[in-house]
């Protein structure tokens, strides 16, 4: 292609090019090589047949809607309540659930004063809804939307007045809240508030499945704390609300934990909440976060271990800057691993350039971490590297700080 071209027809610069077949949908960046010319980068955008029919399905939704808001004013309410109902089908027709259960909510509003019984069934299935999507963006490591969609769930549970549910979600809001700690030190307390809130209800209730997940929760709370004893005793309690066989894993899982944490507790091990650079190698500032995140990894199944040399210099650059650094490093870590892996936290003195430092690696993430969730996790954060392998995450400390 020429230069020439270029200037005849900017606009109308169209081509064909071949796309790998595992590449996913989205806006890609191409470059042009022309003749004399510098290299144009310009914009492609990927959309596969199934994503342009739901885009489709979105639009007819949207025009469901709009007429269903027309019927309203004219007072012609089974007719609104119709197409509300068919924008709900093309919105799960698209995969767009959290609109269709933002119309759900509308045709539960409007039939109220009409059909209350009725009202109420759909309530409840959008909250049903509101939970599933919670969780699946939980499992992902989504856990700012997880929190929103949790949030609204325990409100309409509230509008509901279903005390369970309000339980549920309040645990399940402290549980996020709980993960995301780093942010802000402040949301512990928030989370064990929470939790706290949620045994008070079991206990009125004589509920003893969510009692068990609040006590669980507040042992977490005091192993981040290094509150051991008070965390056994959690433990405890909700192992003993458990079953056999029918709480089987939950038990193994309570009993990984009372051994850790009574190993801790008998080898007097303490870690400070800080941690003070003039006197302590980076080795042990690196185990000292591993195990104030190891309650959660054996919450998750997974097998949290260290490989790293007795040569690695102090640490002489702020603590705090590395308590966070490093705390961020591990959770989400853990967000990209599946249970039952093995996640190995590797320290190494490695070259950058013509720089020497330390790179500390932690591998076995074995769920892909996309560069939108990388940018958005780690780009406030000093020292971190892009992932290379997309199942590792990894950052590098110059020597002149270590």
């Amino acid at each position: 292609m020429s230069e020439a071209d270029i200037h005849v027809a900017p606009s109308r610069l169209f081509g064909v090019v071949d796309i790998p077949s595992r590449a996913r949908d989205g806006v890609y960046e191409f470059s042009i090589e022309l003749t004399n010319s510098p290299q144009i980068v310009a914009p492609l955008v990927v959309l596969s047949e199934i994503v342009q029919r739901n885009l489709l399905n979105v639009e007819g939704a949207e025009q469901n809607r709009i007429h269903a808001y027309r019927h309203l004013s004219d007072g012609n309410t089974q007719q609104a309540l119709s197409e509300l109902l068919s924008a709900e089908g093309a919105y799960d027709d698209a995969g767009w659930e959290h609109d269709a259960v933002d119309t759900m909510l509308e045709r539960a509003f409007i039939l109220g004063p009409l059909k209350p019984a009725e009202a109420r069934d759909i309530s409840r299935h959008a909250l049903g809804r509101l939970n599933r999507l919670g969780l699946a963006c939980r499992r992902i490591g989504s856990w700012g939307r997880a929190g929103i969609y949790f949030r609204r769930a325990k409100s309409l549970a509230e509008e509901l007045k279903d005390a369970k549910e309000i339980a549920i979600n309040t645990n399940n809001i402290g549980e996020v809240l709980l993960y995301l700690r780093f942010t802000d030190e402040h949301l512990i307390d928030e989370a064990e508030s929470n939790f706290r809130s949620v045994l008070e209800y079991a206990q009125k209730a004589n509920d003893e499945a969510i009692a068990a997940i609040a006590h669980e929760n507040l042992a977490t709370i005091g192993g981040l704390r290094q509150q051991f004893p008070s965390a056994i005793q959690e433990l405890r309690i909700a192992r003993g609300l458990m079953k056999e066989p029918h709480d089987a894993v939950g038990i193994r899982r309570i009993d990984q934990k009372l051994q850790v944490l009574s190993a801790a507790l008998e080898t007097g091990q303490q870690v400070p909440v800080t941690i003070d650079p003039r006197a302590r190698t980076l080795n042990e500032a690196i185990q000292q976060i591993v195990n104030r995140v190891r309650p959660l990894a054996d919450r998750q199944d997974l097998d949290l271990r260290t490989d790293s040399p007795e040569d690695v210099p102090l640490a002489q650059f702020d603590a705090s800057q590395l308590v966070r650094s490093l705390d961020v490093l591990l959770t989400n870590a853990l967000a990209f691993a599946s249970p039952g892996a093995t996640l190995m936290v590797i320290t190494r003195i490695e070259p950058q350039g013509d720089r020497m430092g330390v790179r500390i690696r932690v591998t076995g993430c074995d769920r892909h971490i996309s560069s939108e969730d990388f940018r958005r996790v780690f780009e406030n954060l000093p020292f971190f590297e892009r992932p290379v392998h997309n199942q590792e995450l990894s950052l590098w400390i110059p020597a002149r700080q270590a």
